[in-house]
């Protein structure tokens, strides 16, 4: 459905019927552009949250169009995410800001990596099987 609501266009599409040619009628740069303005704004409230909870600190925060990867932190502290997280359930970019912050706390994926991100969502595992089997997809659907 795309609608005017007041000065602003939305586009809503359900999830579970996405697929390249939804975003072919839409000119690339407009659905970049908003899908990178909302996950600027989105990860922005979610990392001032949980930097709270796991006691860290961050840099800047970009949003780019990835191929690959979901999100980063440098070894300066500034996150970036992938603006396809517009298609993702609010607890999966939760759990992939969380994990961003835990690299804070450790630049590794060990087990204590994995303990700071499971005491703040114990329930992780479920989120990463949800990127695993549905990720990609969204990723590819994206022009």
């Amino acid at each position: 459905t795309l609608k005017k609501d007041g000065e602003e266009t939305v586009l809503s599409v359900p999830s579970a019927r996405v697929d390249s040619s939804m975003f072919s009628v839409l000119p690339f740069e407009w659905v970049e552009g908003s899908a990178r303005e909302f996950t600027a704004g989105e990860t922005a409230v979610v990392s001032e949250k949980y930097a709270k909870i796991l006691d860290v600190t961050y840099g800047r925060i970009t949003v780019r169009n990835q191929k690959t990867r979901w999100g980063s932190c440098s070894s300066k502290g500034n996150l970036n995410f992938n603006f396809c997280l517009v298609r993702c359930p609010e607890k999966v970019i939760d759990y992939i800001v969380i994990h961003e912050l835990g690299h804070r706390i450790y630049m590794n994926h060990s087990k204590a990596f994995y303990n700071a991100v499971s005491s703040v969502m114990p329930d992780y595992k479920e989120c990463e099987r949800w990127i695993k089997e549905k990720g990609k997809f969204i990723i590819s659907a994206m022009p």
